[in-house]
Parts: C-alpha cells; sequence; structure tokens
C-alpha cells in the first residue's frame, strides 16, 4: 500500500477530500491522546479511552459498512 492512498479515490487516483480531513482528525485526536496520556498527571480513564476508541473506530467501521453497502448496490 502506498501513502498517497490514503488521501486518494482509488477509482480516480484524484485526491479524496473525505479521506483526507478524516486522517487530519484522526491524527489530531491521535497526538492529543498521546499528549494526555504521556504528560498529564494521570493517565486517560477507561471512559477517555473508549471515547477515542469509539469515535476513532466508529468511523472507519461506518465507513466501511457504508462502502459496502452501496458499492453491492451498485452492482445490481
Amino acid at each position: 500500500m502506498k501513502a498517497s492512498e490514503l488521501i486518494t479515490d482509488c477509482g480516480t487516483g484524484m485526491l479524496s477530500q473525505s479521506k483526507l480531513w478524516a486522517h487530519v482528525s484522526y491524527l489530531a485526536a491521535t497526538l492529543v491522546f498521546l499528549r494526555w496520556g504521556l504528560f498529564a498527571e494521570a493517565p486517560p480513564s477507561a471512559e477517555i479511552w473508549l471515547i477515542y476508541l469509539g469515535v476513532v473506530g466508529g468511523h472507519t467501521v461506518l465507513s466501511k459498512l457504508l462502502s459496502i453497502r452501496y458499492s453491492a448496490g451498485a452492482a445490481k
């Protein structure tokens, strides 16, 4: 996998705004979470872990499910 595939559409090879901004938001959330985890007095609680993983992981799962659903519908 090439790094450019993270932000380009696999069908057209052009820049995908949705992929670009999704990865920018993942990076920002991860940096804030790591900074808080490494430099805070107390580590993040279980609730914060669940929120972080739910937002980042939930978006990815929902994106894949929608992709599968609508690509299967287009093939019919």
